[in-house]
């Protein structure tokens, strides 16, 4: 029962992604087209799938939040994130079908001279290597051989959850209640909350749900930052897919020990750092480059709920203030080179 069920939660995961990231991209496109005009670079469907991820844990923390400072149980934390999935998704719908209505109907037609030229064909091999770099990575995030539990008992929390439904009132490992509070820090981080919930809606055990198919999603949500960062850093689809290949290779080459991203990836993809090094660092700065500076703040916030302060949970935010000063600073030189010069 539980092998045909488990299919509909990564068709679920990839829409949600699909509806939530074609909403927050159809909004950050018309801003930009209204406000930064010649400066705009328009988010495509590769961002809009890895920002629609991130968009996914906001109800899930939106909910737990209420749920733990309420006390109560799994169920009513299921009924929340329905509520709050909902009405998010409802708002993004909209907003995707209204503007892309009304932007059809106000936009005049690009003279044939104005139209983009046709592609140049690409050599297969191209395009096959990090097919099947991916391909392979895939093969063993599905199959599971390469968890690792080093340090981490997120499946045996959100099976405990979901058997007693409760979240952090009884210790996985022994199968009693905590004798010591757990600190407030770790307990709004919403991974198991979400995990938990959504293996009790699709009725699939932890192991699987924790190390085959979240691994898989943050995986694919991942890849598309990479390659929504590979387009504003390239023109030339030969560079983009070369440094695409590069990134996955790296990937492999990090795989080395515990503490590098690399590892986390591909044997704990199911954490926050991993989520962190491999979809939230790539989108933030594909946005950055791309000046979406409000929308920039998602992966930031995205963090605070992902990460336990213990394992760094302010990158995303130094780098989004690193960028930022850096462009400042590049802007002022250019202006004043610009004076000199006149």
């Amino acid at each position: 029962m539980e092998s045909a069920i488990s299919f509909l939660l990564p068709l679920f995961l990839a829409a949600a992604a699909l509806l939530f990231g074609k909403g927050a991209v159809t909004i950050s496109n018309l801003a930009g087209e209204s406000l930064q005009r010649d400066r705009h670079t328009p988010l495509g469907g590769a961002a809009a799938f890895a920002l629609g991820a991130q968009i996914l844990l906001l109800p899930g923390e939106a909910a737990w939040l209420l749920t733990m400072r309420s006390g109560a149980d799994l169920g009513t934390g299921v009924r929340r994130f329905a509520l709050f999935f909902i009405a998010l998704g409802t708002l993004c719908y909209f907003s995707w079908i209204g503007i892309s209505l009304w932007k059809k109907w106000t936009s005049e037609e690009k003279p044939e001279e104005e139209k983009k030229p046709p592609r140049e064909p690409l050599s297969p091999l191209w395009i096959a290597v990090p097919l099947l770099l991916s391909g392979v990575i895939l093969c063993l995030l599905i199959t599971g051989h390469r968890v690792s539990l080093r340090g981490d008992l997120t499946a045996e929390t959100v099976a405990s959850a979901m058997h007693t439904g409760s979240l952090y009132s009884v210790n996985p490992m022994t199968g009693m209640p905590y004798t010591e509070g757990v600190p407030t820090r770790l307990r709004i981080l919403c991974l198991p909350f979400l995990y938990a919930v959504l293996g009790r809606v699709f009725h699939i055990s932890a192991p699987v749900l924790v190390w085959r198919i979240f691994p898989v999603f943050w995986f694919l949500a991942g890849l598309c930052a990479w390659i929504s960062l590979s387009g504003v850093c390239f023109r030339d689809r030969k560079k983009r897919l070369l440094f695409l290949s590069l990134i996955l290779l790296l990937l492999f080459a990090s795989d080395a020990a515990f503490p590098y991203d690399g590892f986390l990836v591909l044997s704990a993809g199911w954490t926050g750092p991993a989520i962190r090094a491999w979809l939230l660092i790539p989108s933030l700065t594909d946005l950055l480059l791309r000046r979406k500076y409000l929308l920039a703040f998602l992966p930031v916030l995205c963090e605070g709920i992902l990460v336990w302060t213990l394992f760094g949970a302010k990158s995303c935010a130094l780098l989004y203030a690193g960028i930022c000063l850096a462009s400042f600073l590049y802007g002022r030189f250019l202006k004043k080179r610009g004076k000199e010069g006149a």
